[in-house]
């Protein structure tokens, strides 16, 4: 009897290679290849092709999930055109992390036009072979705006549907969130549309005209 050739030990990927995928992974693809990020295929078919280096598709997919990189998944930035943003963001951020003593610190935002929907039969609940199920179509009950506050001190959030949006019903739910107890300052940081600007200004003592109209 002869025993068959066993195959010898697993090839090791140098460190180097490794360090090569990772950095090829972080930057744009050359833009002869008309591609707008990596897959691991393509970006093992580069390395073969340009630099020579041989690794599956599999091992590049292993390295990302490895490294938590996912080159397919853009984020996204925002320019603010306010000329005084970069003076402004050192007193707004230190009021969150060191507030003046008695002071109430919101963080401030609107969700309007909500569409009220509800599914025109009641959901199937799960059952032992069976998934919820719902409707594909649905009702429309108009519509609703939700305002909402976060307490940057306490971690509380408040939140409050109204059917209208304008000044009156945004000054409501301000007095309300900060409680009528409690006047002794007021960081108002939001997208807070310019409507809501004047009656902030003019009934809540202590408010200055740069926070309301600041957007982070």
């Amino acid at each position: 009897m002869e025993e068959k050739r066993r195959g010898g030990p697993r090839t090791q990927v140098p460190p180097r290679v490794r360090a090569r995928v990772i950095a090829l992974t972080r930057m744009s693809p050359p833009a002869e290849s008309g591609l707008s990020h990596w897959s691991t295929r393509t970006l093992a078919g580069h390395l073969k092709r340009r630099e020579g280096i041989s690794v599956s598709w599999h091992y590049v997919a292993r390295i990302w999930c490895e490294e938590n990189l996912k080159p397919h998944r853009p984020g996204t930035f925002k320019i603010s055109k306010d000329p005084a943003f970069a003076e402004k963001v050192p007193d707004v951020v230190g009021l969150y992390l060191a507030p003046p003593g008695g002071a109430v610190g919101l963080s401030v935002d609107e969700k309007t036009q909500v569409q009220a929907l509800d599914r025109t039969q009641p959901v199937l609940p799960v059952t032992f072979a069976a998934t919820e199920k719902r409707t594909h179509d649905y009702v429309r009950h108009g519509t609703t705006n939700l305002f909402a506050a976060l307490n940057a001190t306490t971690g509380e959030v408040l939140g409050e549907c109204r059917p209208n949006r304008n000044g009156t019903t945004f000054l409501a739910f301000l007095k309300k969130a900060v409680g009528a107890g409690t006047r002794h300052a007021l960081d108002h940081m939001a997208a807070v549309a310019r409507a809501h600007r004047e009656a902030l200004l003019h009934d809540v003592p202590g408010a200055t005209e740069p926070w309301p109209a600041t957007k982070l």
